[in-house]
């Protein structure tokens, strides 16, 4: 071997050095990231599957509501009443957002009263999938704050607002809570919110309730509705 073919060889060393080095670099950032990701989808709850066993014992007598124009269904307690309140007559406009069923056990027509509780599904029809998570961070998330309103000469306090992300319907959702107090008012009105993507756009289902120690019709009320909201 000749003085150039040495001096080839040596020049040759630190390049594939530098090859295999990125090579390991690129393999590593790589897998660093998996892990990431795979923390991060564990840590979301896949509510749409928590509680099955208790759902079923919980839930012998309730009655089963079928939508088949938008395509899903859900169970409801019999003793609560259901309101179809969608836009049959075709008035707004099709990016509007409108609720389109609600029940609850309030006695008589006033929905302005909560009463024990009561839930709503509303739609967003102009929001699609790929701006799902923007459109919530933007204009959905609730934050704790107060404010004053002209025309009614009146306080809102907002507190104890928390968001989850967990798995819906098979997709990625969020799992809202927040109180809303009126200076008028002795106890907040508490609201526990489930938004999500159902055939490429915005959902979003609403509990609300004014019984203070709402933590048992929550989990027998909300998460059983929940648990057995289905799509057709």
């Amino acid at each position: 071997m000749g003085l150039n073919d040495t001096y080839a060889g040596k020049e040759h060393a630190p390049a594939t050095l530098k090859i295999l080095l990125l090579v390991f670099a690129v393999v590593l950032v790589g897998s660093l990231a998996y892990l990431v990701l795979s923390q991060s989808n564990s840590d979301a709850v896949d509510y749409s599957t928590t509680n099955k066993k208790t759902v079923t014992a919980e839930t012998p007598d309730w009655k089963i509501y079928t939508n088949s124009n938008f395509g899903f269904s859900f169970e409801y307690p019999n003793s609560w009443e259901l309101f179809e309140r969608s836009d049959k007559n075709g008035v707004l406009p099709p990016e509007v957002e409108r609720d389109i069923v609600t029940i609850d056990n309030t006695i008589g027509d006033n929905f302005s009263n909560v009463g024990e509780g009561s839930i709503t599904v509303n739609h967003f029809p102009s929001v699609k999938s790929s701006g799902f998570l923007r459109w919530f961070n933007e204009s959905r998330k609730i934050v704790d704050g107060r404010s004053y309103s002209n025309e009614t000469e009146s306080y809102t306090t907002i507190r104890n607002t928390s968001v989850q992300d967990i798995i819906f319907l098979g997709g990625t959702a969020k799992l809202q809570h927040w109180e809303r107090t009126e200076h008028y008012e002795a106890s907040p009105t508490l609201f526990d919110e489930v938004y999500f993507v159902m055939g490429g756009t915005a959902w979003n289902i609403m509990f609300a309730t004014e019984i203070p120690d709402s933590a048992s019709l929550k989990t027998k009320v909300f998460d059983n509705f929940i648990n057995h909201f289905k799509v057709l």
